[in-house]
């Protein structure tokens, strides 16, 4: 039995329970499946202060309950599993992620602030302004405040690329004009981002959502945007950065083939530390790209971009040196190679198979491309055929009408839609003059002299789709028809040349292609690998580098003796799919890429797409929907200080073991139905808190009261040693910097100290703190200013702490997010506010420093945004004021009041009975009166249940006054006096609480010991009933269980009088409030509490009438000279009555006329 209890709902209500068995000395594990505790349970948007005012009264009770000593609170977290019975319940939390340190975050804002991504909105059709890091609902109220990041899993545009860029992360980046960082996403999957900004068939355009709403976002121009523009410095660092990783090792690598696939395996490897050596029989490396496209669509220096980046890798390419009769593959094994990859492209035309193939005038597409790169002498005719509707066809048919054509057309044996090549590049030819024809297939190539004369075609129709969906091609008899050409290119497929192998056959299939396994790309000879076009022949760029990333991969692993397919798999990411109907898109154009205007293309081979500007990127940029919300793109990760973002968080599971458990009514039938609480497991300790129509709190405490007498009776908890838990953190604190010496400091001599925090930005992008603190530098009394980071976090206080006392400071003033200097909690705190605080103020008494705090992010960052010279004005007449307040200051002491362990209950109603019988239950000393000799009830359900509670009162010895009655109540809170008549005899009792059961005199419970006799104190009369008491009137707006005076509460109360449930319900919640109250122990006196100057009073009453808690009072201070008198106990220092007093002779600690004096002129000097 671990004494410890669980409860499941953070909702206003699930706090409550939690802070009552918290503040009684019970330890409490929290479980909140939003990322913060919640006021109403409901998403509140971002405007609900707005909307619910009322709430603002709750926030301090969540920020209580996330920094409460004894409350550990589990947010994002649901239960998956509650085994066992009461008194030893094992229960399995889930914990998701929120990607960011609770611990170490400071909800500075800053990453917020850098991330590009705007969330869709869910619903209506307005945008909500919502990033995908962000605070929760509440903002910098939440509790905690902690930054959450959205993810919803891999968007569609990375799940269709091959290689696996992160396409919405640089997206996002680029529509936040941040080029370098989005150049750096590319270039940490691929390694031509240039090249491949202009060729690549970009899958990810096919996948993405937004094609479904209007067109699909450009991602490839904004690639080649990215990688254009980015500064040449950032290429340099990139560069760097890698080398650094690079190490000299041992095994070394032999890769055959210096285009895409071998040329990205050599990068990647050399990332993971290996060296590799590049053999490429051409004179250049680059293999297609560099001879199988023209420079109008690829120019040279583009492509030759890219690959000096990867030479600066340290990586050596050996051009001109093919592999084969001169050097064979099992010489470079000899030579110490230990892994060998294979990456040839696909350099042989495929043939027609057609008559006429042989004639003069017959070229194929890749040896025309590669003699006009290579800058060899090309001829061709004036007519010209090309066969075959690809990216290799296109580029012939277009290179030939540059060189001055009079006709070039363009045959397909597919439809135009069918074609594989870009339809702007098919739009682009035919702009140029060349001609398309499709559906027709050639016969016969037509000669005479020898020579191409014309080529004979047949018209072709589409089949019926097959077992995969393709539709083959079939002949249209009769259709067939003759075409005048001098040249044909053949340009219907490529396939790799594997001469090299020397006809063995080992390593292929048919002598087509090398067999590889398709998860490692290793081939049946151990240490040899293959990818791109040797292994899967005419794939697109982009699939080439995919797989020479893998294969970079697996040799690593092979070489490092590892397994290449451990934790690898061929299945497809599922992407997320957004629901278009439950969003709204507003449609928005896609931006055309520009285009060398057409009169400019003819007779030159200049570049023809042109590429984006930086407005025209942006724009299209912003186009994208954000699908998986969050695009890691790590700029919140870069942007975070103190390294709170950590996205590889993943969830956590969390066992406990409690004995009660309690859960809030709406998740309840969850549980059950979920089976997540098991069939075996009893509900006898499972309690629900149910919701209070008028959302009042008391159900909640009443839970918690059941939960105390369950964990009492299992626990024998001695509450003579109770457990203190407000000063736990205080204590602790305290405790860590015990072996700081003390010392001594003369008042006479004040030495202060200025620490002006920065909050990551969020103030000092707008004040310019550096002119603060050389402002207050050496000023008067100041011995020490300085800036600090993140004033919330304790390694900067902890940093005030050591200079305070190497500079033997007396006096602090932090300008930062706090309001004042007072241990409570507001609803203008948070909980970095609360964190701060605490953990200065700990220390206060011990080191004798005052501690002053100034709030320059609210009062002036954040109110003058844009307006540095009048915020950094502000800002030092703020802090001069609280100075000024600080330095007048006088030294005082927290006081508090020892309570009584014992409680008077008034009343033998249901709910009095509940209360005492819960009260006795933990071992309090409890004492009931009532009217009657016995309970007596008219209503037989009343009576039934009153006499069961009698039953049990008197079973636990507790002390029951029958015809007795309440004459008066005196004395001060934490020890009241008593005074009870029973049958005529006077009985007197020292109590810390008295319970008032309010429903005596009504029909169903005519048992009251209160008459209208009884004698209250003016506090009562004051909080209760404004000073009337016909039995204690109830109040409107007032809630059953609580009271303004500390130790005085109330119940049976409303529909308690009828109604048995609520009647039990009110008295086991002031049962719980009142053991709260005598498990603490004291009564803290309010640090703001008011003291009265006698040589000044006049006894003029003004205070007394003021004061709304009843906390003041003329006494005697001699014979017929009056004086007020402040209780302590139950003063709230609100400072009325100072503000009211005629001859200044009540003042208030921390607010000295002295001080307000000094601060205002401080301001207006």
């Amino acid at each position: 039995m671990s004494g410890e209890a669980l409860v499941i709902g953070g909702d206003i209500h699930g706090v409550q329970t939690a802070l009552d068995l918290a503040d009684s000395g019970i330890k409490v594990t929290l479980v909140e499946p939003s990322p913060a505790l919640q006021v109403n349970g409901v998403n509140p948007g971002k405007s609900w202060w707005h909307n619910q005012p009322e709430s603002l009264r709750l926030i301090p009770k969540l920020l209580k309950a996330s920094s409460h000593p004894n409350i550990k609170v589990l947010t994002s977290a649901s239960v998956s599993r509650i085994k066992g019975n009461r008194g030893d319940y094992r229960v399995n939390v889930v914990q998701q992620p929120r990607y960011v340190n609770v611990d170490t975050c400071t909800s500075c804002a800053r990453c917020e602030r850098e991330c590009p991504v705007n969330v869709i909105p869910l619903s209506g059709k307005t945008a909500d302004g919502h990033k995908a890091i962000h605070r929760p609902d509440f903002g910098i109220k939440s509790a905690p405040s902690t930054y959450m990041i959205d993810k919803r899993g891999i968007p569609p545009c990375t799940a269709a690329c091959p290689a696996g860029i992160n396409v919405q992360g640089y997206v996002a980046l680029i529509s936040k004009g941040k080029i370098d960082e989005a150049l750096d996403m590319i270039t940490d999957a691929v390694a031509f981002p240039r090249v491949l900004g202009r060729i690549c068939t970009h899958p990810c355009e096919d996948a993405c959502t937004r094609s479904q709403v209007d067109k699909a976002v450009s991602i490839c121009a904004l690639k080649r945007y990215a990688a254009d523009n980015s500064s040449p410095r950032a290429s340099l660092k990139r560069t760097h950065e890698t080398n650094n990783h690079v190490e000299s090792t041992h095994p070394r690598v032999a890769i055959i083939g210096a285009g895409p696939a071998g040329l990205t395996a050599a990068r990647d490897l050399a990332r993971m530390g290996h060296r590799s050596t590049v053999f490429e029989a051409l004179p250049a490396p680059g293999g297609m790209i560099t001879f199988g496209m023209p420079r109008f669509r690829l120019p040279r220096e583009v492509r030759q971009a890219d690959i000096n980046d990867i030479v600066r890798l340290g990586i050596e390419i050996r051009t001109s040196t093919p592999i084969g009769k001169d050097l064979t593959i099992p010489e470079l094994q000899q030579q110490g190679y230990e892994a060998i990859l294979i990456a040839v492209g696909a350099h042989r035309n495929q043939r027609l198979g057609i008559p006429g193939e042989g004639l003069e005038g017959v070229i194929n597409s890749i040896a025309f491309l590669q003699a006009f790169n290579l800058k060899q002498p090309v001829t061709v005719g004036k007519k010209v055929v090309v066969i075959g509707g690809g990216y290799t066809g296109i580029d012939s048919a277009r290179t030939a009408v540059r060189l001055h054509c009079e006709r070039v057309l363009v045959v397909d044996r597919y439809s135009k839609g069918m074609l594989t090549a870009n339809p702007d590049e098919i739009t682009e030819a035919e702009e140029e003059g060349v001609e398309f024809d499709y559906l027709v297939a050639p016969i016969r190539i037509v000669g005479q002299y020898g020579r191409v004369a014309g080529i004979e075609f047949r018209r072709m129709r589409l089949g019926r789709p097959d077992y995969y969906g393709r539709r083959h091609t079939i002949p249209i008899e009769g259709t067939e028809f003759l075409v005048e050409a001098d040249t044909v290119v053949v340009a219907t497929g490529q396939r790799p040349g594997l001469a090299f192998l020397m006809g063995d056959t080992t390593l292929t299939e048919g002598g087509k292609h090398i067999v590889v396994d398709p998860l490692t790309l290793a081939t049946k000879i151990p240490g040899i690998f293959a990818a791109g076009d040797a292994a899967r022949p005419g794939a697109p760029m982009i699939n080439a580098i995919a797989e020479g990333r893998q294969a970079a991969i697996s040799i690593d692993r092979y070489l490092r003796g590892d397994d290449p397919a451990a934790n690898r798999s061929l299945d497809k990411v599922k992407p997320v799919e957004v629901n278009l109907d439950e969003v709204y898109i507003p449609p928005t154009e896609r931006q055309p890429l520009p285009c060398l205007k057409y009169e400019f293309r003819i007779g030159n081979f200049e570049e023809v797409e042109l590429g984006y500007n930086a407005g025209t990127a942006i724009k299209e940029a912003e186009r994208c929907l954000n699908c998986a919300t969050c695009s890691e793109c790590m700029e919140c990760e870069r942007a975070c200080e103190l390294g709170a973002v950590e996205h590889n968080m993943t969830p956590t599971q969390v066992q406990l073991e409690v004995d009660a458990i309690a859960v809030r009514e709406n998740l309840d039938t969850q549980l059950w139905e979920s089976e997540v609480i098991g069939s075996s497991t009893r509900r006898s300790g499972i309690y629900l808190i149910p919701s209070s129509p008028d959302g009042e709190l008391y159900p909640a405490s009443a839970v918690a009261s059941r939960i105390m007498v369950d964990l009492t009776k299992r626990h024998a908890v001695d509450k003579e040693k109770p457990r203190v838990v407000r000063e736990a953190i205080r204590t602790d604190f305290v405790e860590a910097g015990e072996a700081r010496s003390q010392r001594a400091v003369s008042p006479e001599e004040p030495r202060a100290g200025i620490f002006v925090c920065d909050c990551g930005g969020s103030i000092g992008e707008v004040i310019d703190l550096p002119n603060v603190v050389a402002y207050y530098q050496g000023k008067g009394n100041i011995v020490l200013s300085r800036q600090v980071e993140y004033a919330c976090t304790d390694e900067a206080d902890n940093e005030i702490f050591d200079l305070a006392r190497e500079h033997g400071l007396t006096h602090v003033v932090l300008a930062a997010c706090s309001c004042c200097n007072l241990d409570q909690i507001c609803f203008s705190c948070s909980d970095r506010r609360v964190k701060c605080k605490s953990n200065l103020l700990s220390t206060q008494l011990r080191d004798n420093i005052y501690y002053e705090f100034v709030n320059i992010r609210e009062h002036c960052a954040w109110v003058h945004g844009h307006q540095s010279e009048a915020a950094t004005a502000k800002a030092k007449k703020l802090i001069g004021a609280g100075l000024a307040r600080a330095l007048e200051s006088q030294p005082s002491s927290r006081k508090s009041i020892n309570i009584e362990r014992s409680t008077l209950v008034v009343g033998g109603g249901l709910s009095g009975l509940r209360a005492a019988a819960d009260l006795a239950s933990q071992g309090f000393q409890t004492t009931l009166i009532r009217k009657y000799g016995s309970y007596g009830e008219p209503e037989k359900e009343f009576e039934s249940a009153g006499n069961k509670l009698e039953k049990e009162l008197l079973s636990q010895g507790t002390t029951v006054l029958s015809n007795a009655e309440l004459l008066n109540i005196a004395g001060q809170a934490g020890r009241y006096r008593a005074s009870v008549s029973q049958n005529g005899q006077l009985r007197q009792f020292t109590i810390g609480a008295i319970i008032f059961d309010l429903s005596g005199g009504t029909n169903n419970h005519p048992d009251s010991s209160l008459t209208k006799n009884t004698e209250l104190p003016p506090f009562i009369f004051k909080t209760i009933d404004d000073g009337n008491h016909p039995l204690l009137k109830w109040e409107s707006g007032m809630e059953p269980a609580s009271s303004q005076p500390p130790g005085v509460f109330l119940c049976g109360t409303g529909q308690a009088a009828d109604n048995i449930t609520e009647a039990l319900m009110q008295g086991a919640a002031a049962a719980s409030k009142a053991a709260v109250l005598m498990s603490r122990g004291t009564i803290e006196v309010a640090q703001t509490c008011a003291s009265v100057d006698q040589s000044r009073c006049r006894g003029c009453g003004t205070c007394e009438t003021v004061c709304g808690f009843g906390a003041i009072a003329l006494t005697e201070r001699i014979p017929a000279i009056m004086c007020a008198q402040v209780d302590e106990g139950l003063c709230q220092g609100c400072g009325l009555c100072v503000a009211h007093c005629p001859s200044g002779a009540l003042s208030q600690n921390g607010y000295s006329d002295r001080q307000i004096s000094a601060s205002l002129k401080a301001i207006l000097t």
